[in-house]
């Protein structure tokens, strides 16, 4: 399973390796207005912003807000409305950015183990920050295969749990018979009888009684 610090360094290296993005970043969305002054920040961006995450059943999904921001050319002499014109033109850029980063994870082959939801949205902003700037967000959710696995916790002391259940002891009229193995059937063809089912050589409470036709129990 792949690490939330792995996810983000692969977001950093399509960023970097992008002919139009120009710096990357990742944290909450509100620091971006805090770094516009740095001088290693230049315009276009790309920022990623955590979303919660989500356990369901066997898979693991990562959520991200992924921002794309452009700063909009001025003109000193505008005629009409060529500050609009501007932001079309960097809007569509950005959409373009947004566009670029699915297809990336969507063809990925050097990690078969994640997946990208294609469900999703690409929602468009325009903002009056110091500096002009437009874009687009697009939520990036990539899913993974997530086993339980306690053997993986960095513990000591704990012993790991079997790999499979213990069989299942089948006794008849008190005579121990075999035992079946996790995920095994047993079919009972004999006479009318009650049988106690045991776990791991442990009486389970349950019994079930045989009439004379055939009866098979699954045993999980």
């Amino acid at each position: 399973m792949l690490t939330y610090n792995k996810i983000i360094s692969l977001n950093e290296e399509f960023a970097e390796a992008h002919h139009q993005i120009k710096t990357f970043g990742n944290g909450e969305a509100y620091k971006l207005t805090q770094h516009s002054k740095q001088d290693w920040f230049n315009y276009p961006v790309m920022w990623v912003e955590d979303l919660s995450s989500t356990v369901n059943d066997r898979d693991f999904e990562f959520n991200f807000r992924v921002y794309f921001v452009q700063q909009v050319a001025t003109l000193k002499d505008r005629e009409e409305d060529q500050l609009t014109v501007n932001y079309t033109e960097a809007k569509s850029n950005m959409i373009d950015c947004a566009t670029d980063l699915l297809s990336f994870w969507a063809k990925d082959l050097n990690y078969p183990e994640l997946n990208l939801i294609k469900s999703t949205s690409i929602q468009t902003f325009e903002d009056d920050w110091d500096d002009l700037v437009t874009g687009c967000w697009v939520d990036l959710k990539i899913k993974q295969g997530f086993r339980y696995n306690k053997c993986a916790i960095p513990m000591a002391g704990v012993t790991p749990p079997p790999s499979e259940c213990a069989p299942v002891s089948i006794f008849e009229n008190g005579i121990f018979l075999e035992n079946v193995p996790s995920g095994g059937t047993y079919s009972y063809t004999t006479a009318t009888y009650d049988y106690d089912l045991f776990f791991d050589g442990v009486d389970t409470g349950e019994n079930v009684t045989v009439d004379g036709t055939d009866i098979t129990i699954n045993l999980r």
